[in-house]
């Protein structure tokens, strides 16, 4: 009631709340574009605010009045229309509808007080040009994020150099390696390019065969990158495991879900040249997240169909070690780390399409949580701490430990150990949690193999 009664019977605190009001609101509609993990967060909270701006202005008659009350009356429509149909083009009204509010309140500002400039305190004339500072920083600011909303392959061009899309090989080679024949640029497939493996095949080949495929957000990365996946590679090797590591195309040129076709026509490829009892697929990031998508729609016909991916392999996969797997695209861009949601949410864009990844149907099918079940391969899960899918990896686990398919879960969050700072997978890093992690893999690998004995002798 005291909230009405300043509203309704005194004028100067009237115009007080609406300017307050507008301010937050412009201020809001910048926050909309850059936090794009909290954009439900964002929009609800521009719903109440534009609300109390329209029952503010519908008791002033002030010049513009009519134009304002408008304004705020859509605002308020289209918030509420948002947080309920969430669809882009409501999500751009939203926008422009709360920064045009806020314009409106800059420009009543700066005429209101114009008689700074003539005789007056110089501090109301320091406070005018702060204002003004202020203005043409947040306006500056929001033109940047709008060109990056709508022009999303330059801003990702300007963050990492993209991969290059190869039809073209270097000649295929054989070579030895310590007790392990290497055939290096094995084409597997004609049908999409970056077809290329190379195939290390170890002395005493007895377990099966580990495929591992890098990350780099489906946008640049190769099999030869020199990072930790090398550890990976050699604790395969010594455990008497074939290991194949190879490439894939980028996006936005081969977005989802080719990159499921060539992981299947690898596996199909492998079946007939290099036959092994057990296959284990390995991935980090962007590959791993290839690797629980094509387990899901190869185990799962509703996840297939709902997708449109009909695969060729019929054979096993015994395991899979997913590390740094995005889960559920829809939510690709909630990092837990603000500087990298944004950036994560535009690199997803040129996977899984330009509008925004919640109401984005590729994105919202491509999640695999509501197939995991019984009958998928064993899972090993693991991920870091900060600016990745932490909270995503622990709903996989939860599930697939349910289902009776989790090996383990390596996930260190915050809220468990905050000594060091896991950026996205700590695979891809020397620290203590990865080597724990590799440590499991190589149990996990040691109990495939002894299986397979087992098998063997009865």
């Amino acid at each position: 009631m005291y909230f009405f009664d300043i509203v309704y019977n005194y004028p100067v605190k009237r115009s007080e709340i609406r300017s307050t009001a507008g301010t937050i609101l412009w201020i809001l509609s910048v926050l909309l574009l850059f936090l794009t993990g909290y954009r439900g967060i964002v929009t609800a909270v521009i719903l109440f605010v534009s609300g109390v701006y329209f029952l503010v202005q519908a008791g002033e008659k002030q010049e513009g009045g009519r134009l304002r009350g408008i304004l705020s009356g859509a605002c308020v429509v289209f918030s509420a229309g948002l947080l309920a149909v969430q669809c882009t083009p409501l999500l751009y009204a939203v926008f422009l509808l709360s920064f045009s509010i806020g314009i409106l309140e800059e420009y009543g500002y700066f005429r209101r007080n114009a008689y700074v400039w003539k005789k007056t305190y110089p501090s109301l004339r320091v406070q005018y040009i702060g204002h003004a500072v202020r203005t043409v920083l947040l306006a500056g600011i929001a033109a940047v994020l709008v060109w990056i909303e709508w022009h999303p392959e330059a801003f990702v061009k300007r963050m990492v150099t993209p991969g290059e899309n190869r039809t073209v090989y270097e000649e295929s080679y054989e070579q030895q390696e310590n007790n392990v024949t290497l055939y290096g640029n094995v084409v597997y497939s004609d049908t999409y390019p970056n077809s290329i493996c190379d195939i290390r095949v170890p002395e005493q080949q007895t377990a099966g065969t580990v495929v591992w495929l890098p990350g780099g957000d489906h946008l640049y990365g190769d099999r030869n990158e020199q990072d930790n996946h090398w550890q990976l590679i050699r604790n395969s090797l010594r455990e008497g495991f074939t290991t194949v590591s190879a490439d894939l195309a980028f996006a936005p040129d081969y977005a989802f879900p080719s990159p499921l076709y060539q992981l299947d026509a690898l596996l199909c490829y492998l079946s007939e040249n290099i036959p092994g009892p057990r296959i284990i697929l390995t991935g980090t990031g962007a590959g791993a997240e290839t690797i629980l998508q094509y387990i899901t729609a190869l185990c799962s016909i509703e996840y297939a169909e709902k997708n449109s991916i009909t695969l060729n392999y019929k054979g096993p996969v015994t395991a899979v070690y997913l590390c740094g797997a995005l889960v559920q695209p829809q939510y690709g861009a909630s990092t837990g780390l603000i500087l990298t949601d944004l950036s994560s949410y535009h690199l997803l864009r040129m996977y899984y399409g330009k509008t925004d990844l919640r109401y984005n149907r590729t994105a919202v099918n491509a999640d695999v949580l509501p197939y995991i079940s019984r009958g998928f391969p064993l899972m090993l899960v693991s991920d870091g701490n900060s600016g990745t899918y932490s909270r995503q990896a622990h709903r996989l686990a939860d599930i697939a430990r349910e289902r009776g398919i989790l090996y383990d879960a390596c996930i260190y969050d915050k809220a468990k150990d905050d000594r060091e700072l896991l950026f996205r997978s700590f695979d891809t890093g020397y620290t203590s949690y990865a080597s724990a992690v590799h440590g499991r893999y190589l149990e996990m690998l040691k109990e495939i193999k002894e299986d397979h004995r087992n098998e063997s002798t009865e």
